[in-house]
């Protein structure tokens, strides 16, 4: 239940490796400070109330961030993006603006875990990734404008949590998402787009599928013996 602000200077704290500050009522900026520190490695802010904009990260010691569920906003910074130590990077359920494409994860090579859900972002659909993109296995973009399959995913052996509920993706499914993650996929969460058609579900491990409030007609295919959990209202 801690309240006010994150104190403005962090004086005496440059071993600090590790800060959990979640599920408060935490308010105002984020200190630049605490994105300086040479050896931060965790850093969880998410669950408060911090608003405004995300400052350079000049430390490249930081292999988690966990700022969900706040109001911070702007665009999201290109410095994020050179963090090679990154494994997890939730910024879901802000109000960030702007353009993320999938080449600009690219020097993430270690990143597992993305959430980009429930801002005010759009997410690129079309770039190509080279061979050494990271090989996400937690892919959360709800409502981020996307109105296609985003073709990098076919570059993800290892999906196992893939959320592209919320967006404008129309049409039947390409036959190469038949692919993505096909012995580890085990939640799929497709529900409020306008795909028309569900060929197959091939996913052998998938335990999780929602597909409610889509435009789907016709049969549906026999569902993996795997299913504990399936939507398909609306």
């Amino acid at each position: 239940q801690l309240t006010g602000s994150i104190p403005s200077h962090g004086s005496g704290l440059q071993n600090l490796a590790f800060l959990r500050l979640y599920n408060n009522t935490l308010s105002g900026t984020i200190p630049s400070w605490l994105f300086s520190l040479p050896l931060l490695r965790y850093m969880d802010l998410s669950d408060n109330q911090l608003t405004g904009h995300l400052d350079a990260f000049p430390s490249k010691s930081l292999q988690n961030l966990y700022l969900a569920n706040n109001k911070l906003h702007g665009s999201i910074q290109s410095s994020i993006f050179e963090l090679a130590n990154l494994t997890n990077l939730s910024l879901a359920s802000n109000n960030f603006s702007g353009i993320v494409e999938p080449y600009m994860l690219a020097k993430l090579v270690n990143l597992v875990a993305l959430e980009l859900s429930h801002n005010s972002l759009s997410f690129g659909t079309t770039s190509k990734v080279n061979s050494s993109f990271p090989q996400i296995f937690y892919l959360s973009l709800s409502a981020c404008n996307i109105s296609a399959f985003p073709s990098f995913l076919r570059s993800l052996k290892e999906l196992a949590y893939l959320d592209l509920s919320e967006n404008n993706i129309d049409g039947q499914i390409p036959n190469w998402m038949w692919e993505v993650g096909k012995d580890t996929l085990s939640f799929l969460d497709l529900s409020h787009n306008f795909i028309t058609e569900m060929k197959q579900i091939p996913w052998k491990n998938l335990n999780y599928l929602n597909l409610q409030s889509n435009l789907l007609q016709g049969p549906l295919p026999v569902p993996p013996s795997s299913l504990r959990v399936i939507f398909i209202s609306n």
